[in-house]
Formats: structure tokens, sequence, C-alpha cells
């Protein structure tokens, strides 16, 4: 997650949606009071040298401590953290409050749904074999939490949160819209996109069409239809 004052907006990182690329990237652009929420909180390897800057300014500051807060600052020797890699948009929202959502420009990068929970099942499953890994139908129905993040991270009372979206589909042409919002230089546009940053745990033979039979398609589509529907995504 960043929130830049310096440009006035706020990035809410999504799941398997190439948000890690896309942070990195952003977190270039920000200023020193700026806040970049930690990049390794997911347990991610991370391309050698495409990290050029920490997180910074997310974690609670002296003043906002509690007394049992005190407790940890004195144990673990660092404040708490207030905001987290992959907060939900609502959350932020509370957290600097509504007049500041309310100015910033508020954006996240979503993804096919279909193609996002195969990535999803292989990052799931990453330390399993394949004879030991379940069909992905069988995940789903185990972990079917997993499958509508980008709603449960973008979204409060039925509605969507954010002003913009980037597609991965799309990525340099809704960048593009985006940094031209927030009145940046052309070249923000390659700084923000780059390289694939994460070490992929999908096959790229993978491809989703041939992995989901029907049932693993119709049930992504019950979970998933906020996405499909604003988005206009298909199998």
């Amino acid at each position: 997650m960043i929130c830049s004052h310096k440009h006035r907006f706020i990035f809410i990182k999504t799941k398997k949606t190439a948000s890690t690329t896309l942070e990195i990237g952003l977190a270039k652009l920000t200023g020193p009071e700026d806040i970049v929420t930690p990049i390794y909180s997911d347990g991610s390897k991370i391309k050698e040298g495409s990290i050029e800057r920490p997180g910074q300014n997310y974690r609670l500051k002296l003043s906002e401590h509690g007394l049992r807060d005190f407790f940890s600052l004195a144990y673990n020797r660092h404040a708490k953290q207030k905001f987290g890699n992959h907060d939900s948009a609502s959350r932020v929202r509370s957290l600097l409050g509504q007049e500041l959502w309310d100015a910033y420009f508020t954006f996240t990068v979503v993804r096919n749904p279909f193609d996002q929970v195969v990535s999803m099942y292989f990052w799931d499953n990453r330390h399993k074999s394949e004879q030991e890994r379940p069909s992905v139908f069988e995940w789903m129905v185990e972990k079917p939490w997993q499958i509508n993040q980008t709603w449960q991270l973008c979204s409060s009372d039925g509605s969507w949160l954010l002003d913009d979206y980037i597609r991965l589909e799309h990525l340099e042409e809704d960048t593009t819209r985006i940094v031209q919002r927030l009145g940046l230089s052309e070249d923000a546009v390659g700084l923000i996109t780059g390289q694939s940053m994460k070490t992929s745990q999908r096959p790229r033979s993978a491809k989703y069409q041939e992995l989901l039979d029907e049932r693993s398609k119709a049930l992504i589509e019950i979970l998933c239809h906020n996405e499909i529907e604003k988005f206009g995504y298909s199998f």
C-alpha cells in the first residue's frame, strides 16, 4: 500500500495482479513523508536489485501508541505496524480519514479472475509437489475466500471504493491514463510498469483455459461476478 502526499494518490495492493511491480515503481516517485508498506510481508522472493527503497512511515507514531503498544515497543524495539501490505481500501480509508481519502486519487490493479485464480492456486500450493497438489476445483472448494480477493480488498457495503483501476491485460494503456491524471511525466509509465519483480510459482505453460473445468469456471463466475461485470472479463 502506498499513500503519497507528494502526488496525492493512494495505491491499494491487490493479490496476484503484478501489484508488487507497480508498487516498487510507484515507491520510486514518493517523497520522505509518504507511506510505503514493506515488500516482504507476504514472504515472496523479489528479484535481486529490484528494490531501491524500503518501507517507510507505515508504523504507528509514538503519540498513537496505547499502553499495550508501549509494552510491544519496549520488547520488539520498534513501533507497531499501522499499515499492512495488503490492507483493504476500507481499512486504509478508516486509518487515513474520510477527508484525506476523498481528496486523494485512489487506484489499484485488477486481473481477469479466471487467470488470477490459477496464479493464486499455484502460489498457495507452491510447497507441494505436482502429486500432492489438489485439483484447482478441490482447492477452490476448500478455500473459497481466496477466489474473489480483489472484490474483498477494494469494496465496502456492496460498492467499489476506488477512483480508477489498472487492468493487468491493458497495463501500459491504463497506467498511462493514471499517470496523466496525476500530472506525472510520461517517463513515469515505464518506471511504474517496469519489469516483473517476483519469481513466479506458476509454470509458463499453465493456461487457465486448460486448467479450469466447467465446475471451476462456474464457481468463479459466481464468486467473481462483480469483477466480471465491472471490467468486462470473460473466460
